[in-house]
């Protein structure tokens, strides 16, 4: 999913429903994937890229959930918690950058499944 194509001010009201839709879930996705990476469980890469993609709209504005800014530091964290996982780092390097970019959200609740 790239999230990177966000919907022209014209498009029909659908395309931006689903756009939003489709960032939501990889809000909730991501940040559950980080969670468990933070819990030194095994890790999710495209959960955690969609993850950064969200934590990027967020910061710029396309996107907003009405209560988090997140800072370019925290997107730099996330983008480099999926680099390591996609350079194969081991678990044990990924509990920190991941701990870092779950507080980004810490005030989310755990998603309910």
């Amino acid at each position: 999913m790239d999230l990177t194509e966000v919907p022209p001010h014209d498009a029909p009201l659908e395309a931006h429903g689903q756009y939003m839709s489709d960032c939501l879930s990889a809000l909730w996705d991501g940040l559950e994937a980080v969670r468990a990476v933070a819990d030194g469980g095994p890790p999710n890469v495209d959960a955690l890229d969609g993850y950064a993609q969200v934590l990027e709209l967020l910061r710029i504005g396309t996107v907003s959930d009405g209560r988090t800014k997140p800072m370019e530091d925290d997107v730099r964290n996330a983008r480099h918690l999926v680099q390591l996982v996609r350079e194969g780092a081991p678990s044990e390097a990924l509990v920190e950058p991941a701990q870092s970019a779950a507080r980004v959200m810490a005030d989310y609740p755990r998603p309910k499944r």
